[in-house]
């Protein structure tokens, strides 16, 4: 359940960004409010990552130590296939992910376009690298009738465009602004 929620919010990160940077691409009373956005949603991410990083080490180590307590000689290669893929997305989360967005420890990275543009594109190749597979690899399914009638589930959809909608509208909101616009009201 937490592997879901973490990756529905690396989603969400990834489509509700590009989203704030094609609103400021075209409006220009939007670009004041980068700094704010990218500040926020920068911050949220490190934060995500942590907690993925820590949860998926966590996992790792399990499969790790299962295999160690079931052999007298643990190695990577004596793993079972589940047990591989978390220490391999261990590996892959840690340095691609996690070292890149350590830039954004720092104030004055963390509000940059272009290091925000990198971000998404490493994100999405590191998430989402199984489905751009079995993508290339639907261009090579046969195009009969008996492969037509394939059920795709849209749960994931709906979840990731909620997720994002959310995302969004905790990044765009300013909750200093919306404060001082109450107090002089009263």
């Amino acid at each position: 359940m937490t592997f879901w929620i973490i990756n529905k919010i690396i989603s969400a990160y990834i489509i509700s960004t590009l989203t704030f940077l094609a609103i400021i691409l075209f409006y220009r009373t939007a670009r004041g409010r980068a700094n704010i956005f990218l500040n926020k949603s920068n911050l949220i991410l490190i934060v995500i990552l942590l907690l993925n990083i820590i949860w998926v080490g966590e996992e790792a180590i399990k499969c790790y130590m299962s295999e160690r307590i079931n052999t007298s000689m643990p190695s990577v290669d004596s793993l079972p296939i589940y047990g591989r893929n978390y220490v391999v997305n261990f590996i892959g989360v840690f340095f691609f992910a996690f070292l890149f967005h350590a830039l954004f420890f720092f104030n004055k990275h963390r509000t940059k376009i272009s290091l925000t543009l990198i971000s998404i594109i490493l994100l999405t190749v590191i998430y989402n690298y199984d489905k751009v597979i079995i993508f290339i690899t639907n261009f090579y399914r046969d195009y009969l009738p008996s492969s037509w009638s394939t059920y795709y589930n849209t749960t994931g959809i709906i979840w990731a465009v909620t997720f994002s909608a959310l995302y969004f509208a905790l990044c765009w909101t300013n909750i200093k602004t919306f404060k001082t616009k109450n107090s002089v009201r009263q």
